[in-house]
């Protein structure tokens, strides 16, 4: 079954345009240019971005517009707040990242289509919980 990877990004919607904002995604000379833009440390504009801060908001919409518009400045970018949707893409399963089942920092995700697993060996019956077979001992022999 595929797992899925909870992550700190962030889709940020501006109107019909969808911005995946994933911090671990930015380069390093991103990061700097939107510190000079914002006077803000990198973590405070990560989280900037998750709080709805929106001068943060509006640097994450720059840099990313940034990659298709070389020439873009940060005082170019302009949307009404209506516009605007901060969206955590890890509940919408259009933008699930799934990994193998070996990676142990992903979690099962059921399958909505997939019946109800019923389990086989049920420790209760109709007379109640089974009783435990005692332990052995150093006195009880072990066949």
């Amino acid at each position: 079954m595929p797992r899925v990877k909870f992550t700190s990004r962030t889709l940020i919607r501006v109107g019909d345009e969808d911005l995946m904002f994933d911090p671990g995604k930015i380069l390093l000379s991103e990061t700097v240019a939107v510190e000079r833009a914002t006077d803000l440390p990198w973590p405070a504009v990560v989280q900037g971005v998750g709080r709805g801060l929106m001068i943060a908001v509006g640097a994450a919409v720059w840099v990313l517009r940034k990659r298709s518009n070389p020439r873009l400045k940060p005082q170019e970018v302009e949307f009404t707040f209506d516009d605007l949707s901060l969206l955590d893409p890890d509940i919408m399963p259009e933008y699930w990242i799934t990994v193998g089942d070996d990676d142990p920092d992903g979690f099962d995700v059921p399958d909505p289509d997939a019946p109800e697993e019923v389990a086989a060996d049920n420790d209760e019956d109709a007379d109640g919980p089974k009783e435990a077979s005692p332990e052995p001992s150093a006195q009880t022999p072990v066949e």
